[in-house]
C-alpha cells in the first residue's frame, strides 16, 4: 500500500523438502503476503529448487559462501560459476558462514560483478554495513539483513518480537529485510505474525520491491546532486554557458544533455539509464553509450525525458 515502509522476509532453503509438510510449496502458496525464498548455490539440485519456486511464483536469491581468505580472483570464478549453473535468480544472499565481507577488495570485486550482472544484492549484517553502502553507490540495489531471526532455533514467540521490531525499523528506514529459514516452525509464526495489528503497519512485499526501492533512492539522490551542480554553475557563473550545464548531465546519466534555461535557471536536459526486468542497465533511446551514475526508474514508469535542475 502506497505510503507504508516495506518488508521483505527471506527464508532460505538449505536441502529441506520443498513439496510436502507444512512449509511446502501448497502451504507456502496459501500464504496471506509474499515470501522470498534464498537457495543455498552449493546444492546438487539448486537449480531445480529455483526453478521449482520460482514457478509456484515466488521469487528467488542465490545464497553464496566464499571460503575463507578468498581473494577477488576466487570471487570472479565462482560466481561466474555459480550465476551461470543456478537459472535466474533476482539477486544473491551472502551466505551465513565465511560470505564475501571479508576484505575491501573482496567486498569490491563481487560489486563489480553483480553491476555488471544486473543482480541485487544482500549481505550479512556486518559493522558499518559499508559493502552495501559502496555497492549502491556502485549502482548495485543492495541492503543489509536486518535481522536473522530464528539462526539459533528460537520460539515463535521472540520470532514474532523480532518482526515487531523490524516492522518499527522499517518505518524509521523506509525498508528492512529479515531473514529466516525454511522449517515449520518459522513458517508457522510467520503466519501469526500476519495476523496481527503490527503487521498492517508494513507493506510485505518480495525482495525485488526492496532492490527497486532502492533503486529510487539513489536515483532521487543523484538527481539532488545534479540540482544542486546545476545551481552551482547558475550562482557561480550567471547561468551562462550552455556547456557546463551540459557536461554537469552527462556526468550523472544525461545523453545527449544540452543547456536550456527554465524558470530563472540552468539546467540539464537529456535521457537517463533506464532498468531491464531482471535489473540490468540499459541503454536510453538512440544509442546512447551508458554514462555516469544516472538511473533513471521513473521513465520505466512512464515518466519521459529526465530532467535535471528545477
Amino acid at each position: 500500500p502506497e505510503g507504508k515502509p516495506l518488508m521483505s522476509v527471506v527464508l532460505i532453503d538449505d536441502g529441506t523438502s520443498v513439496t510436502a509438510g507444512s512449509a511446502g510449496l501448497a502451504a507456502l502458496r496459501s500464504f496471506p503476503y509474499p515470501l522470498s525464498f534464498a537457495v543455498d548455490s552449493t546444492l546438487p539440485d539448486a537449480a531445480e529448487r529455483v526453478e521449482t519456486y520460482r514457478e509456484a511464483g515466488f521469487e528467488v536469491l542465490a545464497l553464496v559462501d566464499l571460503p575463507q581468505g578468498a581473494q577477488p580472483s576466487d570471487a570472479e570464478t565462482a560466481f561466474a560459476a555459480t550465476l551461470d549453473r543456478i537459472g535466474p535468480v533476482v539477486g544473491v544472499l551472502e551466505g551465513t558462514q565465511s560470505g564475501f565481507q571479508g576484505s575491501r577488495a573482496l567486498a569490491d570485486q563481487v560489486t563489480d560483478i553483480l553491476a555488471q550482472s544486473g543482480h541485487g544484492l544482500v549481505t550479512q549484517d556486518k559493522g558499518l554495513n559499508t559493502m552495501p553502502k559502496l555497492a549502491r553507490k556502485a549502482g548495485v540495489p543492495a541492503d543489509p539483513v536486518f535481522r536473522d531471526f530464528d539462526s539459533k532455533d528460537q520460539t515463535a514467540r521472540v520470532i514474532r518480537r523480532f518482526l515487531d521490531q523490524a516492522a518499527f525499523k522499517a518505518g524509521q528506514e523506509g525498508a528492512v529485510i529479515m531473514l529466516g529459514r525454511l522449517r515449520p516452525d518459522t513458517v508457522s509464526a510467520l503466519l501469526l505474525w500476519g495476523l496481527q495489528d503490527r503487521a498492517s503497519d508494513v507493506a510485505l512485499v518480495p525482495i525485488s520491491a526492496v532492490f527497486i526501492h532502492r533503486r529510487l533512492c539513489r536515483a532521487g539522490a543523484e538527481l539532488g546532486e545534479v540540482k544542486d551542480r546545476v545551481a552551482f554553475v547558475d550562482d557561480r557563473q550567471n547561468g551562462t554557458p550552455n556547456k557546463n550545464a551540459r557536461r554537469i548531465g552527462q556526468q550523472f546519466g544525461l545523453f545527449f544533455a544540452k543547456g536550456v534555461r527554465h524558470d530563472g535557471k540552468q539546467i540539464a536536459l537529456g535521457h537517463r539509464l533506464t532498468f531491464g526486468a531482471e535489473g540490468a542497465q540499459q541503454p536510453s533511446r538512440r544509442g546512447a553509450e551508458p554514462m555516469g551514475r544516472g538511473a533513471d526508474i521513473g521513465r520505466a514508469a512512464g515518466a519521459g525525458d529526465a530532467l535535471g535542475g528545477q
